[in-house]
């Protein structure tokens, strides 16, 4: 998967930039990305997000996916209550 091979070979190996939240942003925006970089400095590496399939095909091969690639939106409102229509 690219983003495995993304943080385990370029990030930390070729970089030397440990995956922390410190060192490594995220954005789902590419503008908002870019604009991260022009104001902080930096790289953005841009990537399709994974699809259903690239999930499983990690999985099935054990392979640990780097923190937020499995983050997903839009999210509920934090304040939204939840509620099943079927009791049973």
């Amino acid at each position: 998967m690219q983003l495995t091979v993304l943080h385990a070979a370029v990030i930390e190996t070729l970089w030397g930039v440990p995956d922390s939240p410190e060192d490594v942003h995220y954005e789902d925006s590419p503008t908002r990305a870019v604009r991260q970089v022009q104001e902080f400095g930096g790289i953005a590496v841009l990537v399709a997000p994974p699809r259903q399939a690239d999930l499983q095909n990690a999985a099935t091969a054990g392979l640990r996916l780097p923190r937020k690639s499995t983050s997903f939106g839009p999210k509920p409102h934090p304040g939204l209550v939840l509620r099943l229509l079927d009791e049973d």
